[in-house]
C-alpha cells in the first residue's frame, strides 16, 4: 500500500505566558529524618536526595574516590548536607528545591613578615568550567521522591539522525529499547486501515503500555480503533510529529506506573521539541529499492525567531512524507506461493503455501450421492477438462465426487496482488 502523509506543528511563548504555564513546585521541607549508611560520598548524596525531597546536581569527578560518613536522625537538610561534606573541601548551594555541590574556592594565605594579622593573597582563583548545557530529567508531580532513582536514557539530535530513519515513527523504533511495531504502514492486519500510523512499543511490552509524551505533556491518543493480540489498545501516532521538530528524546527504561498511570508498565518516552530554534532549515530526502518500484520522498522544514527583545519566540515545524508499494512481483522469490520448485521434489509438498480459498467449491453432504456412479459424500467442482470429473454442472464445471481436496493447480495464488515491506 501507499504510504503518504503530512505533519506540522506551530510552537509560541512569550515571557507572560511562561509565568502562567509552569506548574509550580511544593515548597521543600527544611528538616527530614535521615538513615544514611557510611558509603562512597556519590552513593550518599543521592540516598540524601531521595530522603530530603531534593534535587541535587554535582559532578561525578568531584566526589569519585571520596567517603562520607553515616548520619541518622531528625535534622535540617543544611546540616545533614554539610556533615556529608566535611572534610571533602567541596561545599552546598541551594538554588529552590535543587541542591548544587561544587569545590571550595581556597584561598592562598601568606603571613607578613612583621607581626600582624594573617591576610589573603591578591592571586585570582581560577573561574569555574563554563558547562553549554544541563539537562534535568523530572517529574512536575509534587512530593515523588522515588523520581531520582528511575533510570533515563537521553538520545539527541545527532544520535537520532545518525539512525538513518526518515519519520518520527522510525526514529523511535530504532532506539535498543524498542520492541517491534504493532503500529506502523508495513504490518499486516486490521491496522492497516490507517498506514501512516506508528506505535511505541518498549521491551517489547505492547503498544498499550508505553505513554508517549511531547515536552512532558501527555500526546492525544489516536482515534482509530486499534488492537494487538485481540486486545484493543489506545496508542499515540508517532509520526503526527515532524522529525525535524525533535530535539532529543528521554527514554525512561524502567515501569513508570507508579508516577504516570497504567499505560506507563513499559516505561515513558517523552519527545522534547527544539522550541528554541532560531533561524531556518529545509531537509529533502529521495530514494528507492534497487530493482523495484519502490520509491520514497520526505521533505521537512523548520523555521524560528525571536521578537520583541527576546520575550516572544516563535517555531514551525513540518514535513511531508510519500512511500510508495513495492508489489511482490518486483521479487523473483516472492513473485509466486508456489515455491516448491526451489526444494528437492519430496519437500515439495511443504512450499506450496497457494491459498485453499478460492472460487472452486468443496463439500460434503450427509446422504451419500448415487447418480453419477460410485456413491460419495464428499465432493468438489473443477473444470471438466480435468481427470476425475464425474458429471457436467454446466459452463464446463463438472463434480469430481469421492473427494473434497482441490487439485493443487485450483488454489488461489495470492503473491501477485500482495505488496512486500521495504528490507
Amino acid at each position: 500500500m501507499q504510504f503518504h502523509h503530512l505533519k506540522a506543528m506551530a510552537l509560541a511563548s512569550s515571557a507572560a505566558l511562561a509565568l502562567t504555564g509552569s506548574a509550580a513546585w511544593a515548597q521543600a521541607p527544611a528538616r527530614a529524618q535521615f538513615d544514611i549508611p557510611a558509603q562512597d560520598l556519590g552513593a550518599a548524596l543521592r540516598t540524601f536526595g531521595v530522603q530530603a525531597g531534593r534535587e541535587v546536581l554535582f559532578d561525578p569527578a568531584l566526589v569519585n574516590g571520596k567517603r562520607a560518613p553515616a548520619i541518622q536522625g531528625d535534622m535540617s537538610v543544611s546540616t545533614a548536607v554539610s556533615r556529608l561534606l566535611a572534610g571533602q573541601s567541596l561545599r552546598s548551594r541551594e538554588s529552590g528545591r535543587t541542591i548544587i555541590i561544587e569545590r571550595t574556592q581556597v584561598a592562598t594565605l601568606s603571613k607578613a613578615s612583621a607581626p600582624g594579622p594573617v591576610v589573603a593573597a591578591s592571586e585570582p582563583v581560577a573561574a569555574p568550567a563554563e558547562v553549554d548545557e544541563i539537562v534535568v530529567v523530572g517529574s512536575n508531580i509534587a512530593g515523588v521522591s522515588e523520581r531520582g532513582l528511575l533510570p533515563v536514557t537521553v538520545v539527541d539530535r545527532r544520535e537520532l539522525e545518525m539512525s538513518g530513519a526518515v519519520t518520527a515513527g522510525e526514529m523511535i523504533a530504532s532506539l535498543p529499547q524498542s520492541g517491534g511495531q504493532a503500529f506502523n504502514n508495513e504490518q499486516q492486519g486490521p491496522n492497516q486501515a490507517r498506514g501512516d500510523v506508528a506505535s511505541a512499543n518498549l521491551r517489547g511490552l505492547g503498544s498499550g503500555n508505553t505513554l508517549v509524551l511531547l515536552d512532558g505533556r501527555r500526546m492525544v491518543g489516536h482515534p482509530g480503533t486499534q488492537q494487538e493480540g485481540s486486545v484493543p489498545v489506545q496508542v499515540v501516532n508517532l509520526n503526527t510529529i515532524p522529525a525535524t521538530a525533535l530535539k532529543r528524546v528521554e527514554v525512561l527504561r524502567d515501569g513508570g506506573a507508579a508516577l504516570y498511570g497504567s499505560d506507563a508498565v513499559a516505561g515513558v518516552l517523552n519527545n522534547v521539541l527544539d522550541n528554541n530554534y532560531v533561524g531556518g532549515q529545509v531537509v529533502a530526502r529521495y530514494g528507492g529499492s534497487e530493482g523495484t518500484n519502490l520509491t520514497e520522498t520526505s521533505l521537512g522544514a523548520k523555521w524560528g525567531r525571536t521578537f520583541n527583545d527576546g520575550a516572544t519566540h516563535v517555531a514551525l515545524f513540518g514535513e511531508v512524507f510519500s512511500r510508495t508499494d513495492m508489489p511482490a512481483s518486483d521479487r523473483d522469490y516472492a513473485v509466486t506461493d508456489n515455491r516448491s520448485s526451489r526444494v528437492p521434489a519430496q519437500y515439495a509438498g511443504s512450499f506450496d503455501n497457494r491459498s485453499t480459498l478460492t472460487p472452486w467449491l468443496t463439500a460434503r453432504v450427509g446422504t451419500a450421492v448415487t447418480s453419477f456412479g460410485p456413491s460419495f459424500t464428499a465432493f468438489h467442482l473443477q473444470p471438466c477438462s480435468y481427470t476425475g470429473s464425474d458429471a457436467q454442472v454446466g459452463g464446463g464445471v463438472c463434480i469430481d465426487g469421492g473427494s473434497s481436496t482441490l487439485d493443487a493447480s485450483l488454489r488461489t495464488d495470492e503473491a501477485p496482488e500482495r505488496t512486500m515491506s521495504p528490507s
